[in-house]
């Protein structure tokens, strides 16, 4: 169903709903242990978001690429993204997120010792 949305918003120009439906894409494929798809998946929707000022979500495309370095070991870029999605979170006052994001940070330092 996203694959086809994806395709549907893509070929209908609406480029920002061709993304909140690439990101939520991409987090099924990161549960799913297809990171490398995943990856970009997430990376490209959080250009959109970013390229659009839609800071929310370009934050939790930024959360979710973490874990998506995390999954592969990389922990320095994973904390890179979870340290940019926590200082857009502190931005636009999602609590939600801005937790999300320290708890990550935490995981990802105990990983690294």
């Amino acid at each position: 169903c996203l694959i086809a949305a994806r395709t549907l918003f893509r070929d209908s120009g609406y480029q920002h709903a061709e993304a909140v439906a690439t990101a939520a894409l991409g987090r099924v494929r990161l549960v799913l242990d297809y990171p490398i798809k995943a990856g970009d998946d997430l990376r490209w929707a959080q250009r959109v978001f970013r390229a659009f000022n839609d800071k929310q979500r370009e934050a939790n495309a930024l959360l979710e690429l973490g874990r998506v370095q995390r999954a592969q070991g990389e922990f320095e870029m994973a904390a890179r993204h979870f340290t940019e999605s926590l200082e857009i979170a502190r931005q636009v006052g999602s609590e939600a997120l801005e937790a999300e994001a320290r708890k990550m940070l935490d995981t990802v330092a105990r990983n690294e010792r």
